[in-house]
């Protein structure tokens, strides 16, 4: 009966003791090569020593592709997680049929890299004619969620094609915009301003001999579309939806400087801020504008009002154009203001928080700079604000801090002097004829098929099919052609 026996009762206690430690020791060990692991420390197989990995995610559209690494074929296809020693990697994604793409991603120890939105373009594009026009077409827009193409008539200022861009079997439906909208001339020309999240209804301007004029047109019932100008007995300046509602507009007139917000559904339109040089909007009553209004000799304000009132930004000096926009990125709000004479932009991140406290110095975050730009747009994802000047970029990115400049070298047409986000990586452009794409940071630039100066290239919704105005193979016509972007597909 050893539990009698002090002795061995006492060498028991020892045992369990020296256990419980042997244990204890085991599983701070562990824990520690855990904590080490997830810092990205491992030891080299080969060498011994102990070594940092980074972690790095690689994918790609719109099929997986082989992945090469500094010139050698990794094990796995995209989409992969990759466990690397820290250093710096050329990464190659190929698949046959389409052109590679490659960019250098420097990997630290313990960080994460995500390369998941590389997109590969087929090496061969070929397209087929949805619809043939015996003249050009002088004006094309697509609705936000990309489903519906609307084409204008050759001649017709508001008769449109329709095209669901889901399905290319469909034939087009014909959208007639009541003639008595429009004012008459012998020259004309449409461009898109912005559609309502509705996507149904979009605004454009229509200029003409002598003028212009806003029309909001509802592409389901035409008839039920309405001119600005006549609705509310006004001639502004400039039209922006409020809050992407087809029924609640900002009226901006320039020479007097007043910004109003009208109301479609009651036909009224109240005073909003005087002294206006110019601006851009977000959401329902977030107002990012320029004026002259208590400004500095030769300077003028950059202010933000929202539901509370106006606050001061900063000034830039006096120009005739200002680069405004603003945007919600991760639960932030970033603002980008600048003059084009001061060739550069001031970006700041959530200032409506110090602008607000009385005597307070807003810092911007960065500027972006090129020589007397003349175009500034958040990408899809608003991940990215590019700023442009003709063929040089400059690009901020919001997720990872950093900015990158570059000139891409290639004259843009005349008639699109300023490139479009794709989507949230991609920017494209229009070059001698032809569509070119470029990735946000100036790489993998690449020449894709033709495409009428002017018209922007569409996609559907996947991004698997291609839409563009291009010469027909009927001589002397034009064609809205699609191209399918998976290699063995028909279109």
């Amino acid at each position: 009966m050893d539990f009698l026996n002090p002795n061995k009762k006492r060498a028991n206690h020892i045992k369990l003791l020296i256990g419980y430690v042997l244990i204890a020791i085991a599983v701070a060990l562990v824990t520690l090569i855990l904590v080490f692991q997830s810092y990205g420390y491992d030891l080299d197989r080969k060498t011994g020593a102990i070594i940092q990995n980074g972690l790095l995610y690689v994918a790609a559209q719109p099929e997986p592709a082989d992945i090469y690494l500094n010139g050698k074929q990794y094990k796995s296809l995209s989409d992969a997680k990759l466990v690397l020693p820290s250093d710096v990697y050329k990464i190659e994604l190929k698949h046959d049929g389409y052109s590679p793409w490659s960019r250098t991603v420097s990997l630290a120890g313990g960080t994460i890299e995500r390369v998941v939105y590389p997109f590969l373009f087929p090496s061969k594009l070929s397209a087929k004619e949805q619809k043939v026009y015996t003249a050009a077409p002088s004006f094309s827009t697509q609705s936000p969620d990309r489903r519906w193409i609307l084409v204008q008539q050759p001649g017709q200022i508001g008769v449109f094609d329709e095209f669901d861009a889901n399905d290319s079997t469909k034939p087009a439906t014909t959208v007639t915009v009541p003639t008595s909208l429009w004012t008459a001339s012998k020259q004309h020309s449409l461009k898109t301003l912005e559609w309502s999240t509705d996507n149904r209804h979009f605004l454009v301007q229509h200029d003409y001999d002598g003028g212009s004029e806003f029309v909001v047109i509802d592409r389901e019932s035409p008839d039920q579309s309405y001119s600005v100008n006549k609705t509310f007995a006004v001639n502004p300046t400039k039209v922006s939806l409020r809050d992407k509602n087809y029924d609640q507009l900002y009226l901006f007139d320039q020479p007097s400087g007043k910004l109003n917000v009208a109301n479609f559904k009651n036909k009224t339109t109240t005073p909003l801020l005087t002294g206006v040089l110019d601006y851009k909007t977000h959401s329902a009553d977030l107002v990012l504008y320029a004026t002259n209004d208590k400004a500095t000799a030769g300077k003028t304000r950059i202010m933000i009002r929202d539901d509370s009132g106006s606050y001061l930004l900063r000034e830039v000096t006096a120009s005739t154009t200002y680069l405004l926009n603003l945007a919600q990125y991760s639960d932030h709000w970033y603002m980008a203001a600048g003059a084009s004479n001061e060739n550069a932009v001031f970006v700041y991140k959530d200032p409506l928080s110090t602008v607000k406290q009385n005597d307070s110095h807003t810092l911007p975050i960065t500027a972006l700079r090129v020589n007397n730009p003349q175009w500034l747009e958040f990408s899809a994802n608003t991940q990215f604000l590019a700023l442009e000047s003709g063929p040089q970029f400059a690009v901020y990115d919001f997720e990872n801090q950093h900015s990158f400049k570059y000139d891409l070298q290639i004259p843009l047409d005349g008639a699109a002097p300023h490139a479009s986000w794709m989507d949230g990586h991609r920017l494209i452009l229009n070059s001698q004829g032809k569509m070119v794409v470029v990735d946000y940071d100036g790489i993998n630039l690449q020449t894709l098929s033709a495409n009428q100066a002017g018209l922007l290239p569409m996609f559907d919704r996947q991004y698997k099919l291609l839409y563009t105005m291009a010469p027909s193979s009927t001589v002397g016509s034009q064609a809205l052609s699609r191209t399918n972007l998976i290699v063995g597909q028909n279109n």
